[in-house]
């Protein structure tokens, strides 16, 4: 159980760094894109001039908006979206190691591990796996592979379902 929450504990320290090292990225566009469109804004107003060509000018402005609105693309379309991605990838992992961290106080109250905790906690890392697989299939678009797992959670359920009638009529039987 300790090996997995250690595991749990890695991928939430790897999505965090890799989250902030997007935010630095997000960062770094936006200065990059403010500070080029300021220095071509005050590039376009030192041209004109009474001496200058006002086509020089409006140049300067149309290449200023032109890279205004490309770092804006490229901050919104690029690296916003991968630290969207990288915080749900991050929270999803708080969200079970809490979970886990639940059980493990259960357990330090109760001074033993009981059949059912253990239980649980299978049943919580085996959740965390399937969740993961799932959402990664679906981030990739791949259906046939969703199905796939529908299917073998469906067949699994199937046979949790048989396996509790069948103890339950022996537990019957017995008594």
């Amino acid at each position: 159980m300790l090996d997995k929450q250690k595991l749990l504990k890695e991928k939430l320290a790897h999505y965090e760094k890799v989250k902030g090292k997007w935010t630095i990225a997000n960062t770094v566009l936006k200065v990059a894109g403010i500070s080029v469109t300021c220095i071509l804004g005050g590039a376009s107003i030192l041209t004109v001039s009474p001496f200058s060509i006002p086509l020089a000018a409006v140049i300067l402005s149309g290449v200023s908006l032109g890279n205004m609105t490309v770092s804006n693309l490229l901050v919104e379309g690029f690296t916003s979206k991968r630290k969207r991605y990288f915080k749900q990838k991050r929270d999803h992992v708080r969200d079970y190691l809490n979970k886990m961290e639940t059980l493990f106080l259960k357990c330090k109250e109760d001074g033993q591990i009981s059949p059912n905790e253990f239980e649980q906690f299978q049943k919580l890392f085996k959740d965390f796996e399937n969740d993961v697989s799932i959402k990664t299939a679906i981030k990739s678009k791949d259906v046939k592979k969703v199905e796939r797992m529908a299917k073998k959670e469906i067949r699994q359920q199937q046979l949790n379902v048989l396996l509790d009638k069948t103890i339950q009529e022996y537990q019957r039987k017995l008594t």
